[in-house]
């Protein structure tokens, strides 16, 4: 893809199902900015990938569309650290992000390559590893998010 030195570890989403347009979201080995494309053909092209408001540590992220078309993004919102760990909602195809919530907070251990997954029931079961230890899990619903915004 054009434009794409330092940008590793994508995350491909489907924003709208039956649609051919997917996004996809990369960390940056910068330790910058989370980069994002566009492509409106299934994948045979691509946009030129351009920063998103989101800032990147160089650690793993990922991004996944809701049963609802609302897109999730899991990332550390630092360039130093692995920590806090922040789970953002758009309700807007990716547009605009106003909902956020720390999933782990906090200067203490290092929270990182997270993994998302809604089931039927709408539970967004989100799991990472924890200092590099262990794997972290939580479970939470829609509106944990966008009740009590930090």
């Amino acid at each position: 893809m054009k434009d794409s030195n330092y940008l590793v570890q994508p995350s491909v989403i489907r924003p709208q199902p039956g649609n051919s347009t997917l996004f996809v979201y990369y960390r940056d080995r910068r330790a910058q900015h989370i980069y994002k494309a566009e492509s409106a053909d299934d994948g045979q092209t691509w946009t030129a990938p351009e920063k998103t408001i989101f800032p990147n540590n160089n650690a793993g992220i990922q991004a996944r569309t809701l049963l609802n078309q609302h897109i999730v993004l899991v990332y550390n919102p630092t360039t130093r650290d692995r920590h806090p760990l922040r789970i953002s909602l758009s309700e807007d195809g990716g547009k605009t992000w106003p909902y956020y919530r720390d999933l782990e907070t906090g200067d203490g251990p290092e929270y990182s390559y997270p993994c998302i997954l809604q089931t039927a029931d709408e539970w967004i079961h989100i799991s990472y590893t924890f200092n590099r230890q262990t794997i972290k899990y939580v479970k939470i619903k829609e509106d944990w998010i966008t009740e009590k915004s930090t």
